[in-house]
């Protein structure tokens, strides 16, 4: 139960009911007995038939009015339970939007509470016209809460079938599979797989930009730089995918890239050392293999 509503007449209305219903009780028995008298007397010879037939007429009328008080009490008592702000389902209170003494009308007008089962929760994103083209009920998806190291798996729920005229947004609802630790109402980013294609992805910190503003790296071979120009195909938070212009197999500096010419000798790092996070200088710039994977 969430709260009570005050309304002296609530009451006084329901009492007023159950005495309306022992006030036709009472004159159906009445009605009743006096049928049965009636009864007597006719089938005796000693009443008229007439008077039978009013009795009959009373009763039925006295049945009348006890099956109207008896409406009148399930109105009142529905009245009543109206009184008692219930949930529609268990869950936890997140915003009160009424005070004590305020005035409610039992319309959705005048809000009383918000609450929310956060056993489930879910991401609601916005998407443009493109976006949802190719987005799908069921298709996975990873969401990363604010103030998240990792992401969450979550599974996509709903696509909107339109568009919001002014902002030419869509919402995209996304259920999380797990919502420890997950406050209700925090902002969040999600990324749908909505297909899969061989390619080459590396390390953001692989990148640089030329003189003239294009993407490009410095790819490790036989111990010497070679500055190459690539196309990126897409850019996550797990690296960037490579389009054109690197190799499987193929290395890339990922550490003190700037500055780096072409031509100049390199001593790839070890992994041991790739991990520690040794700072490399001049030919001693660490070094990482570019893989073959599978780019979001």
């Amino acid at each position: 139960m969430l709260a009570v509503i005050e309304d002296p007449a609530l009451p006084a209305g329901s009492l007023e009911a159950k005495a309306g219903v022992d006030s036709a009780r009472a004159q159906s028995a009445a009605a009743e007995q006096e049928v049965a008298r009636q009864e007597r007397l006719v089938a005796t010879g000693i009443g008229a038939r007439k008077d039978l037939d009013e009795a009959r007429a009373k009763q039925a009328a006295a049945a009348a009015d006890l099956a109207t008080a008896h409406a009148k009490l399930g109105l009142a008592g529905a009245q009543l339970a109206r009184r008692e702000i219930r949930a529609p389902r268990a869950g936890v209170v997140l915003h009160l939007q009424r005070k004590v003494g305020e005035s409610v009308d039992g319309t959705a007008a005048t809000p009383i509470a918000e609450i929310a089962d956060i056993t489930v929760l879910e991401l609601h994103a916005q998407a443009p016209p493109a976006a949802l083209r190719a987005l799908r009920d069921g298709m996975t998806a990873m969401v990363r809460p604010l103030g998240f190291d990792e992401p969450i798996a979550g599974t996509v729920v709903r696509v909107a079938p339109a568009v919001d005229p002014a902002s030419l947004l869509g919402v995209v609802r996304i259920a999380l599979a797990s919502s420890d630790g997950i406050k209700v109402g925090v902002a969040a980013t999600g990324q749908v797989t909505t297909g899969t294609r061989p390619g080459l992805r590396i390390p953001a910190d692989a990148l640089r930009r030329s003189m003239v503003g294009e993407d490009e790296v410095v790819v490790c071979d036989g111990g010497t730089a070679h500055v190459r120009k690539v196309v990126i195909a897409q850019r996550a938070e797990q690296g960037v995918a490579i389009k054109e212009g690197l190799k499987p197999g193929e290395q890339v500096v990922i550490d003190h890239v700037l500055g780096l010419q072409d031509g100049q000798a390199l001593v790839a790092a070890d992994h041991k050392r790739a991990e520690s996070g040794s700072a490399g200088t001049g030919s001693d710039d660490k070094a990482r293999t570019a893989k073959g994977v599978t780019n979001k």
